[in-house]
């Protein structure tokens, strides 16, 4: 299978303050997961087989002559051309999430 490069972006931001003397934190962040496929639509994309039995039996299965027959497995009305196509899976799209943390102590 071809090698897959993800990469997942963080930021964070904390607001200080003091309450009665202890030090307290408002934490805001942003993650990024699959950034790559943020920028590039083509990036960070999963690929699985189009096939994994791309020759069938024909029909007859032998020839008059005895040696067995076999073709090409057609999908529709086409053959398969291409080796790996794109997996559909939530992990290929970009995700963003929020957060929101108190820090005190």
């Amino acid at each position: 299978m071809p090698m897959v490069y993800r990469a997942d972006v963080s930021f964070a931001q904390q607001l200080f303050t003091n309450i009665k003397g202890k030090k307290n934190a408002l934490e805001f962040r942003v993650d990024i997961l699959n950034f790559g496929n943020w920028i590039d639509s083509d990036y960070g994309v999963g690929k699985t087989f189009n096939s994994t039995q791309p020759i069938v039996v024909g029909t007859p299965v032998v020839s008059a002559d005895g040696r067995p027959q076999y073709r090409m497995r057609n999908f529709g009305t086409s053959l398969v051309s291409e080796t790996y196509r794109a997996t559909a899976g939530v992990a290929d799209v970009w995700r963003m999430q929020f957060g929101l943390r108190y820090i005190f102590n």
